[in-house]
């Protein structure tokens, strides 16, 4: 659920496959064997379980005002001030715990309601997190990822003329195709895997195939037959 809320903030589509999401060491045991589950629903090739999540994101502190407001009063824009300086250390901590901050000679105890806290994830990454889980995403799309993921909206639309077209499952088909560069690469690199998918014998490319269809935003003429 995290997963998908994080594709979601990205505008990552679930078919599009990526590289590799980063989850808590403390989680692994309680995921166990569902792992391959976790990379199937998030489409992802890799799970990478760290102790130190703070590699690949950074915690912002500000003051909570409806807890700390009318108890520092003037002192307020100091205690935020010093928030800013917080490392993710001290952050985590009082997160957990508390931390000692020292406002203009007087030592106060900060914990976790007297703060806000969000997160600012690494350029590359995306995350999502319910307060004691955090999940977070390797974005970077490779040029192989992106195909895959024009492969595998290739296949959704060519089972949905399967669907049309009222052929049982076990028919096989010809599919016939036109389109761009993007889709040439994608038909060559990823042909068994589409052949496999759909029950498809031979993908032929032809001029003036048939309706155009959008393909991940990437025009698309796309016929189909039963063999």
């Amino acid at each position: 659920s995290l997963g998908r809320d994080a594709r979601e903030n990205v505008k990552i589509k679930v078919r599009q496959p990526i590289s590799e999401v980063i989850l808590p060491y403390k989680d692994k045991e309680i995921i166990g064997d569902l792992v391959n589950i976790i990379k199937e629903e998030l489409n992802v090739k890799n799970i990478l379980f760290i102790e130190d999540m703070t590699k690949y994101m950074n915690y912002i502190a500000k003051p909570n005002f409806k807890e700390v407001g009318k108890v520092l009063g003037p002192k307020i824009n100091l205690f935020k001030e010093e928030l800013l300086k917080l490392s993710n250390e001290d952050i985590e901590k009082i997160k957990t715990d508390k931390l000692l901050i020292n406002l203009d000679g007087e030592e106060i105890e900060v914990n976790s309601n007297m703060v806000e806290i969000t997160i600012n994830v690494k350029e590359g990454f995306c995350s999502s997190n319910n307060g004691s889980t955090f999940v977070i995403l390797n974005t970077e799309l490779t040029e192989d990822l992106i195909l895959e993921g024009y492969a595998r909206e290739l296949v959704r639309k060519i089972q949905s003329l399967r669907k049309e077209a009222d052929l049982v499952i076990t028919d096989r088909i010809k599919v016939w195709y036109n389109g761009s560069d993007v889709i040439d690469k994608t038909m060559n690199k990823f042909e068994e895997f589409i052949k496999n998918e759909t029950l498809a014998l031979e993908l032929i490319k032809k001029d003036n195939v048939s309706e155009k269809y959008n393909i991940n935003d990437v025009e698309c003429e796309i016929k189909i037959e039963r063999f």
